[in-house]
């Protein structure tokens, strides 16, 4: 049976603690012969060196590869990268099956002929939010235990020793699915959010339930998370101190219909100073 050897992790950097997890986990289960790559790697040996071509270190590894995971989050799915590192892949396996190298023995033509694969992972993104090809991709869902045991339990079918032994991948699969989904769900807690249209209507759906519920005075509460939530960086640029008539304007211009009423709460709470700076902070990343 072929051995998983090496797998390269696309992935944008913000995510770049869900990349270590996966290295985590997959270098254990396949040990000795797996080696795990990504870019920003911070472990000795690992991610790009210094003075290396970056361009050329993402290419080598996206084409000698024997999978590549690609990790779609709100951060790398506005990128274009996804998509070319995908197509390198496809193209790849392809050139293998059809020209193998006439040095190598029918055994090894075999083993480099199996198509490379692009393992697609969502995390936190919808349907709607996939675009272009990898809309026709099979993908696994990064929040979904059942699709972590899934994508676990082909790549031990696939390269695995003990591959086709049903009740080995059942007893690795119970060991290290929830170790995956845990440790997964740490490292999204600690991955700087996206201001998106979504994001704000969920939290003007939350502020409408704390006006609902007599709540207004807990606003403050969700000002600080926040600013944490979205790594600090509009606390970093005093936006805290600086927000005017002007943004307050904006926001309700970019507000739908349906959040008239927060804008009615403004005008009636003991605190609307709060709820305008939330606010504020919630949708300045749309301008």
């Amino acid at each position: 049976m072929q051995r998983l050897n090496s797998v390269f992790i696309s992935h944008s950097h913000p995510d770049s603690g869900l990349a270590a997890v996966f290295k985590e986990i997959l270098e254990e289960v396949f040990a000795p012969s797996c080696t795990v790559l990504f870019s920003s790697d911070k472990t000795p040996g690992g991610g790009i060196e210094g003075g290396t071509n970056w361009l050329t270190w993402i290419h080598q590894r996206v084409t000698s590869s024997d999978e590549t995971l690609l990790l779609l989050t709100p951060h790398s799915i506005q990128k274009t990268w996804p998509m070319w590192e995908a197509g390198a892949v496809s193209g790849v396996a392809l050139a293998r099956e059809q020209s193998p190298s006439s040095s190598e023995s029918p055994q090894d033509q075999a083993v480099t002929s199996l198509p490379r694969s692009v393992i697609p992972l969502t995390f936190q993104l919808s349907p709607k939010n996939m675009q272009g090809p990898f809309q026709t991709l099979q993908m696994f869902n990064g929040n979904n235990e059942e699709d972590l045991k899934k994508l676990l339990g082909d790549l031990l079918k696939r390269y695995h020793q003990s591959g086709d032994n049903s009740v080995v991948v059942n007893a690795l699969l119970e060991k290290y699915v929830p170790q995956l989904n845990s440790k997964l769900s740490e490292a999204l807690r600690d991955t700087p959010h996206i201001v998106t249209e979504d994001v704000i209507q969920e939290w003007l759906r939350r502020l409408d339930d704390l006006r609902d519920q007599g709540r207004a005075s807990e606003v403050r509460y969700y000002h600080r998370w926040i600013s944490l939530m979205f790594d600090g960086h509009l606390v970093r640029n005093n936006l805290k101190s600086d927000l005017g008539t002007s943004v307050s304007t904006s926001v309700w211009v970019i507000c739908t219909a349906p959040q008239d009423n927060i804008k009615r709460q403004l005008n009636s709470t003991s605190s609307p100073k709060n709820w305008h700076r939330w606010i504020s902070l919630c949708c300045i990343g749309l301008g």
